[in-house]
């Protein structure tokens, strides 16, 4: 009996929640049927924009209602606040930019960038989900890379396949451990009918042999660009540099007949049901992340995204002895302070040349001076800093790297995409870290 009752219970509720999910979103389309029929042309289009920030010009003709707001505006803070729910869904709704991470209040630590989680062992985003959920449902939405989101994140949105891959994402909260998608593309520049694919692609080597030196450096012939047809799909938006002018761009081609009106609602009236789900939802934590256990997590993150690479025929890490004598040479590495403090934990770190060394610390990233010849300037840190090994520490955008291949002269490459304080620290203790501390480090190579 006691059996047949849970069973009962359980059914009971996952109903229950299926059915208020089901009519939430009948709501939210009901609403965007209604409001939609009340909306200007503009209005309408309006809704289908994010641009990066309002100018005080684009601002006052909002004010003045010359201008409707746009869908969506990425924040330009830099640091995480609680988003408070919009009143009105059809202003503009503040999303917030977490492609290059955050600052968290009362931590020093960045929450991790994008770059830096592509980087992580599979395992670790079981745990780091919720936490993004956690974040993203304090707020109007998120804006990430589409390579980093198709990876690892949940889609609840099937859009039809495109030949043409959206430039961002969109993440606007829900109730549940996934979130609303919307594609991000570039404002096309063209209607079907003037669709520059039917035409025969031009060979400018042949064609105009001798001439490509009259034209400017920002001629672009638009032989591949899709039109706007094409990508006016429930869904989708489109990221504007110039909000104004693309407003009245597309809302032209409604009113003058060039694109059909039928696209235009479709796609604002998903658009304005995803705001309304968002804006009414019934807001609960998906999972209670305490801070010490978030704290330990990003730790983590930043710890597992680092890389070591060595030839094993040569590989001087993990350092054996606390005896060695070892120089080092700053680069334009992100954080020398960091780095210096960390590493004087384990060495008596030099950088000045007095004495023959057994190590030569090389700190760079994309802003450090790299010689044509990379195997001729390795060879000369050698000599210059009477050194026998060098170990480069890389902390930067990885695809800068000046080289693909680990050269022959450099001994050690220890990288990672992070520029924070904490991974400058991190790279510190596994760079200068003797094999007693640290058993699990190995040569990649």
């Amino acid at each position: 009996m006691r059996i047949l009752i849970t069973v009962v219970f359980i059914y009971i509720n996952i109903f229950s929640a299926f059915s208020q999910k089901e009519i939430s979103r009948k709501q939210a389309e009901i609403w965007a049927d209604s409001v939609y029929s009340s909306l200007t042309v503009e209005e309408r289009v309006a809704q289908l924009f994010i641009i990066d920030s309002i100018s005080a010009e684009t601002l006052s003709s909002i004010k003045k209602s010359e201008l409707p707001n746009p869908g969506f505006v990425i924040s330009s803070d830099k640091e995480f606040r609680y988003t408070k729910r919009a009143k009105n869904t059809l202003a503009s709704f503040q999303i917030f930019d977490n492609r290059d991470g955050f600052d968290r209040k009362n931590s020093t630590i960045k929450f991790p960038d994008e770059n830096t989680l592509s980087l992580i062992d599979d395992t670790l985003y079981v745990d780091y989900k919720p936490i993004f959920y956690k974040y993203l449902n304090q707020t109007h939405g998120f804006l990430t890379g589409c390579f980093w989101a198709d990876q690892n994140l949940t889609t609840s949105v099937e859009n039809n396949p495109l030949d043409y891959s959206p430039i961002l994402k969109v993440w606007l909260p829900t109730d549940s451990l996934s979130s609303q998608q919307l594609n991000v593309f570039s404002t096309p520049r063209q209607f079907l009918r003037l669709k520059s694919q039917q035409l025969h692609p031009i060979n400018l080597n042949r064609t105009y042999r001798g001439m490509i030196s009259s034209f400017s450096k920002n001629f672009n012939l638009q032989i591949s660009e899709p039109s706007v047809e094409v990508l006016l799909k429930p869904g989708h938006l489109f990221y504007s540099t110039n909000y104004q002018k693309e407003l009245l761009f597309l809302s032209n081609g409604f009113k003058n007949r060039w694109l059909p009106i039928e696209l235009l609602e479709n796609t604002c009236k998903a658009v304005l049901a995803m705001k309304y789900e968002s804006v009414m939802r019934l807001f609960k934590e998906i999972e209670k992340v305490d801070y010490d256990k978030e704290e330990v997590l990003i730790r983590n993150i930043y710890e597992n995204s680092v890389a070591v690479i060595q030839k094993q025929k040569r590989s001087p890490l993990p350092l054996t002895s606390l005896n060695l004598k070892i120089r080092m040479q700053n680069d334009g590495f992100s954080d020398y302070e960091s780095f210096i403090k960390m590493a004087n934990n384990y060495y008596e770190i030099q950088d000045t040349l007095k004495e023959k060394y057994d190590l030569l610390l090389w700190l760079t990233s994309e802003k450090s001076h790299f010689s044509s010849d990379i195997e001729e300037q390795i060879r000369n840190l050698k000599v210059n800093n009477k050194v026998e090994k060098v170990i480069m520490v890389w902390a930067g955008n990885l695809k800068m790297l000046p080289f693909t291949q680990l050269p022959e002269g450099l001994d050690v490459l220890v990288l990672t995409p992070s520029t924070t304080q904490f991974s400058s620290e991190v790279l510190a203790q596994i760079v200068l870290m003797v094999s007693k501390l640290l058993p699990s480090l190995k040569a990649l190579f």
